[in-house]
């Protein structure tokens, strides 16, 4: 227990020397261009290559949008039942969809909906607006909302998570295979398809998950992450022995953390999986959080996973029972002999290796903050490959990181609600970059490429370090061959004239045609200046008649506080925003005391009144 408090303080204390600016948001963006779709507890689903442009999300409906006018569905509607629209309601149409899957016709989808324990399966033409479910099956088996599946050929393969139940991987189609019985607690995250074009045979179902730790001691893990295997091709024992139960199911412990300083993070939140031709170096980036609510990504290869399976010993066996299995998938598993499938029944299918991060490298991130969702962008431009992690936070907003050389840049945060939200789903469309978010009332699309936002200078869309932007001469634009970025360093100085800008924001500069001289300010008084913030690794500065001072950014803004106002601080105001060598003035303000004023005394109450208004005035909505 001592030696886990001291790892916690430990752990704390380097987290905290670590988290200065560059681990916030270097911009924050509250949202206006979105489309709200009112549901229950909507998830979101992407088509696949072909239909770049449909956008197809699930709920107690079906909602099809085109995703350059999402504002209104092309089809809302229930599905199940014959008669399931605005004026025919009956209990046919109260199931829930829980599955969409893609079929290899074009525009046709299986849907499965599920009410109470009871699951339907059919298929739909989304193309014809009027079409119905045809071929509606009743399956014997409970699809859950949340369950992680996935369907190839006819069959389809799910997940069962909680402590009854038999938790583990199903398989329903023309051959039914379940887990095998056991006791243990099981929650799944995620399923990962692994298909070998060259040998089929040996295509394999990779399912993450979390399994309550049976060693309750004081100060051990809760939670312990595994992944387990199976063969896609497995059709369960002989009918006398093992038969409807997985022959070829193996499992391995993941491990996230600095092996050096006893760093590790054991709770599995979410998984997203980059596909890389050749196929094993397809990349599993992982979320996890620890004990004390501290995120951590790492980043697995399934060259990595499958060296595992093949390779490491089986947990608790006797070196005598280790070639007792093949770990090859095979053709027919039904004439596995009995003494394998006995030895197979018999011990532990449990890997003694656990799977460590690609090249054994720490976490890509450690972050004190708490992520729920993870998505993630792999795309290749004239001269460099590029990941973009999108990670939503719990308190309802979505950062937006650049992972360069094994680190991550956290360019910006998006607040795609105009309240505080729980965000139950989020999915990344390739083709478009549009991300999707879902809350339990609406579903928002965010433009991942709306580049002015980042400013009208070449350096604002350098220093930015996106690489979905670039400067073209004019503006920050969509990067193209034709525009200069430097996503590695933010390097401006090699494709922007200078590096000082004196440029003022028009949002808060002072228009001087009422006061020629400037504002007037009576003598004594208590005054406010307003400079908007932008970048948060930015450092701010007022230059002001005294000399400068340094500004702290609140709610994206940095106000300047003139207390007494008399002779000596009438002048010029500016609020100068510095970051990697480029300075720019953002605000600028000229000040003179009012003539013939008559002396009025401070009051305490004016001067906090002014501040909350202006604190007020600037905070997000």
């Amino acid at each position: 227990m001592i030696d886990r408090l001291l790892e916690f303080y430990c752990f704390y204390a380097a987290v905290l020397i670590s988290v200065n600016s560059t681990h916030l948001a270097r911009m924050r963006f509250t949202i206006r261009e979105v489309a709200h779709v009112h549901g229950t507890e909507t998830s979101i689903k992407i088509l696949p290559e072909g239909q770049q442009d449909v956008i197809i999300a699930v709920g107690q409906t079906l909602l099809v949008f085109n995703s350059q006018n999402f504002d209104k569905p092309l089809v809302e509607r229930r599905v199940f039942g014959e008669k399931c629209d605005s004026q025919h309601q009956s209990k046919d149409c109260d199931y829930g969809i829980v599955g969409l899957y893609k079929t290899e016709e074009a525009n046709v989808l299986y849907l499965c909906g599920t009410k109470h324990r009871h699951t339907v399966c059919c298929l739909m033409n989304i193309s014809d607006h009027l079409s119905n479910c045809t071929n509606p099956d009743a399956k014997q088996f409970l699809l859950k909302e949340g369950d992680a599946s996935a369907r190839f050929g006819d069959h389809l393969y799910f997940t069962r998570s909680g402590s009854k139940d038999n938790p583990g991987i199903y398989k329903y189609g023309s051959d039914r295979v379940t887990p095998p019985l056991h006791g243990n607690e099981q929650h799944y995250v995620s399923l990962v398809v692994s298909k070998r074009s060259k040998d089929p045979l040996q295509d394999r179902i990779y399912a993450f998950y979390n399994e309550r730790n049976s060693n309750t001691e004081l100060g051990r893990d809760v939670w312990l992450p595994f992944v387990s295997q199976v063969c896609m091709a497995d059709n369960g024992g002989p009918r006398k022995f093992m038969q409807y139960i997985w022959t070829s199911q193996m499992n391995a412990r993941l491990f996230c953390g600095d092996q050096a300083s006893g760093q590790h993070f054991s709770e599995l939140v979410d998984v997203a999986t980059e596909h890389a031709k050749p196929r094993p170096q397809t990349k599993v980036y992982a979320l996890f959080r620890n004990e004390w609510n501290m995120s951590a990504v790492c980043v697995y290869t399934i060259a990595d996973i499958e060296d595992i399976f093949k390779t490491s010993p089986f947990k608790g066996k006797s070196v005598g029972d280790q070639n007792a299995r093949s770990r090859a998938c095979v053709e027919h598993s039904t004439e596995i002999p009995s003494v394998t499938l006995k030895a197979i029944a018999d011990n532990s299918a449990e890997m003694k290796q656990r799977i460590p991060p690609y090249d054994n490298s720490a976490p890509l991130l450690v972050s004190h903050h708490h992520y729920t969702h993870l998505c993630v962008d792999s795309f290749q431009d004239k001269n460099n490959q590029h990941t973009v992690l999108f990670l939503s936070l719990q308190k309802g907003t979505v950062h937006k990181l650049l992972e360069k050389r094994k680190e991550t840049f956290l360019m910006a945060e998006y607040e795609p609600f105009s309240h505080r939200a729980h965000i139950l789903t989020m999915a990344f469309n390739p083709s478009t970059r549009k991300l999707y978010v879902g809350s339990s009332s609406a579903v928002v699309q965010l433009d991942m490429v709306n580049c002015a936002q980042y400013g009208d200078s070449c350096e604002d869309c350098i220093i930015a370090r996106d690489p979905y932007c670039g400067w073209d001469g004019s503006k920050c634009s969509p990067h193209t061959n034709k525009t200069h970025q430097d996503v590695e360093k933010g390097d401006y100085s090699r494709f922007c004239k200078s590096g000082v800008s004196e440029k003022v924001s028009q949002l808060f500069a002072v228009v001087q045609d009422e006061f020629v001289d400037g504002i007037p300010i009576p003598s004594q008084f208590n005054y406010f200046l307003k400079c908007p913030v932008s970048s948060h690794h930015a450092n701010y500065t007022w230059h002001h008649p005294k000399g400068s001072s340094a500004c702290i950014p609140e709610n994206d803004q940095c106000v300047l506080l003139i207390d007494n106002f008399g002779l000596q601080d009438a002048g010029t105001y500016r609020c100068v925003r510095e970051e990697l060598g480029y300075s720019k003035t953002l605000a600028k303000y000229k000040l003179r005391l009012q003539n013939g004023a008559q002396g009025r005394p401070s009051h305490t109450l004016l001067w906090v009144c002014l501040l909350a208004l202006a604190i007020k005035s600037v905070s997000p909505k």
